[in-house]
């Protein structure tokens, strides 16, 4: 993707566009599916704050969410090999 937006910025357009353009004979959907990531854990921070972020995330609009889980002792959970 790194590659194609370093195209779309040569040719000034926006990279949505560009792969319109040369993929769906310049066809684009006004609207695309997204979520929000989050949900990290960090040693000094405890569960309330996850839910904070995951919260903060619904009260933005979005209606998916994933998290982040397992890796680490976070929240009491074992620690990943």
């Amino acid at each position: 993707m790194a590659l194609w937006d370093a195209v779309a910025k040569i040719a000034g357009l926006p990279l949505y566009r560009l792969l319109a353009d040369r993929f769906r004979g310049g066809h684009f959907d006004n609207k695309v599916f997204v979520y929000a990531a989050g949900g990290y854990y960090y040693p000094d921070k405890d569960l309330s704050h996850c839910k904070m972020k995951m919260q903060g995330y619904l009260d933005l609009g979005y209606s998916v969410v994933k998290m982040k889980i397992g890796g680490a002792t976070a929240f009491g959970g074992p620690a990943a090999p």
